[in-house]
């Protein structure tokens, strides 16, 4: 298994776990991953290795990207990233769905060996939030997040909580 990584410059790993909200049409067509990164690890590396060239999300199928970057400053000083990836197609938002049952199936095993070891690795718990409590105009899951939900719920015992947004489109 290829660990799932998140980039703003190529070949430099992002370390922060962002917050995740998403949107997503009525009839399913189009939707969007906003990712907000507070107090990103790319501001500590990004004068040495170089410039936030976009927004990466790599796991064994691939690289999913977006240009649609954006910097927050607070008195002068980088603070933050808002990174958005707009998915035009179903079989767009399932790959990004994909990439994010990957990201979360590498850090619980990393959870468990970090707890065996006596270590505490990160949780992407947050990270999936938006995505996993995803329901359609019906109010059921929609498939590719019901079975992480019900994969997570077996596995972890997480009560999973998220803001979702329709988008009126």
């Amino acid at each position: 298994m290829v660990k799932p990584t998140i980039q703003f410059i190529q070949g430099t790993n992002e370390q922060t776990i962002p917050d995740v909200r998403l949107t997503k049409s009525r009839d399913g067509s189009n939707g969007m991953a906003i990712f907000t990164f507070t107090e990103p690890s790319v501001f500590d590396s990004s004068t040495v290795v170089g410039d936030i060239t976009g927004f990466y999300m790599i796991d064994e199928e691939g690289v999913i990207q977006s240009v649609d970057v954006n910097a927050k400053f607070v008195n002068g000083k980088p603070a933050g990233i808002e990174a958005k990836y707009v998915m035009r197609t179903p079989r767009e938002w399932d790959r990004f769905m994909r990439f994010m049952e990957r990201d979360i199936e590498w850090y619980m095993s990393c959870d468990k060996m970090a707890s065996k070891l006596g270590r505490r690795e990160p949780s992407r718990k947050s990270f999936y939030g938006g995505a996993l409590a995803h329901r359609n105009t019906s109010g059921t899951m929609e498939s590719s997040s019901a079975k992480t939900e019900l994969w997570m719920k077996e596995r972890c015992q997480w009560s999973l909580e998220a803001e979702y947004e329709w988008d009126s489109s």
